[in-house]
């Protein structure tokens, strides 16, 4: 669903930012947040649910802090940041109606995320809910 006049509105999970910074299965994230065709959005809850969980031992044994800074510095440079104004009642998981609010909010084409709470939705308003791989597949090996 892209639209005509504009780039391809896309936003991550926190989930996907998190196997960014481990470095599994995500090293072309950083291709997509260079691509001139998207547009990237994050909101602050994404920010926090990402510091909170890279912060915890089980986690932090697989990433040095200097990687957890670059990912940050990442976000803050390629997103756009927009806070969630709205309230949505939908996931089977609570904790993820609010990408689900941002989703509409920013009329995002794709919401690319790992949950599976999320990925079973299929889509929102305009916004396709897909994994990584699947959107990579769709858009940068046309």
């Amino acid at each position: 669903m892209v639209h005509n006049s504009d780039k391809t509105r896309i936003a991550f999970d926190t989930n996907i930012w998190i196997s960014f910074t481990i470095g599994k299965r995500i090293e072309n994230l950083k291709d997509i947040l260079l691509c001139k065709r998207f547009r990237i959005y994050i909101c602050p809850q994404i920010i926090e649910e990402y510091l909170h969980v890279v912060s915890r031992p089980e986690i932090r044994k697989y990433i040095t802090l200097q990687r957890i800074s670059d990912t940050v510095e990442l976000m803050e440079t390629f997103a756009e940041s927009h806070p969630v104004k709205s309230k949505v009642i939908l996931s089977r998981d609570p904790d993820d109606d609010f990408l689900l609010a941002f989703s509409k909010e920013n009329r995002l084409d794709y919401l690319i995320t790992g949950d599976k709470d999320l990925l079973v939705i299929g889509s929102f308003h305009q916004t396709t809910i897909i994994s990584y791989s699947m959107f990579y597949d769709l858009s940068l090996m046309k």
